[in-house]
């Protein structure tokens, strides 16, 4: 009798779980990408292009360097769990990166593409324990725009725990985006204290420190 052999295919779909395996060298390119990005000499804002046809690997790339950058969250504890850094650095020549998934193909123009992105960060931030947790104590009640996140979140419809932070400004106020009003200017403070929460992991933060970590959005 011949001796039977199972064929090994390869299937199209992109690879998003961390313990997946990547042909073609994926794994070195998004080591690379990682580095760049959590370098604390890379100057930000940082723009990284990826350019390829239908089903040459861009999500896979992607996702693949999510995850090495997810991994940032442990530079503090044990550098080998780091798959990008070499064994003779120091976690001192790296930053923690806060990591967001967008899928902009869903959203078909400029004003929409633009609420969406900051609906999608939002939305991820609150999914971290530590910032829904602690909204209270980021946005104390002597904040004098303390109802501009909760007019935000309310405005995109997110149902997110508050903790203590309660929506009490009457109904979210009408946004002036027929007008094309930025959208930033109508909540910088707010945004930008939480955004720094959620990056650095302090209540004192009140802006992203670049050289200490970053946020990426993909």
């Amino acid at each position: 009798m011949p001796h039977l052999i199972t064929p090994r295919i390869l299937h199209d779909q992109p690879l998003d779980q961390p313990d997946d395996r990547a042909e073609f060298h994926f794994d070195d390119y998004a080591n690379t990408f990682a580095r760049l990005v959590t370098d604390r000499t890379t100057r930000t804002p940082l723009v990284i292009l990826v350019s390829g046809k239908w089903g040459s690997g861009k999500t896979t790339l992607l996702r693949k360097t999510q995850s090495k950058l997810d991994e940032t969250e442990r530079l503090g504890e044990n550098l080998s769990k780091v798959s990008f850094v070499n064994p003779d650095e120091e976690a001192n020549a790296f930053r923690r990166c806060r990591t967001v998934w967008f899928n902009a193909w869903k959203y078909a123009d400029e004003d929409q593409l633009l609420v969406a992105l900051v609906r999608v960060i939002v939305q991820t931030m609150y999914a971290d324990d530590f910032i829904s947790k602690a909204a209270s104590k980021i946005f104390d009640p002597a904040y004098p725009r303390r109802d501009v996140i909760n007019t935000v979140l309310g405005w995109f419809s997110i149902k997110t725990p508050f903790g203590d932070v309660k929506p009490n400004t009457g109904e979210p106020k009408a946004t002036p985006f027929a007008e094309k009003a930025a959208l930033l200017d109508l909540f910088r403070d707010a945004f930008d204290r939480l955004s720094a929460a959620w990056v650095h992991r302090s209540l004192d933060a009140k802006e992203i420190d670049p050289a200490q970590g970053v946020m990426a959005v993909f």
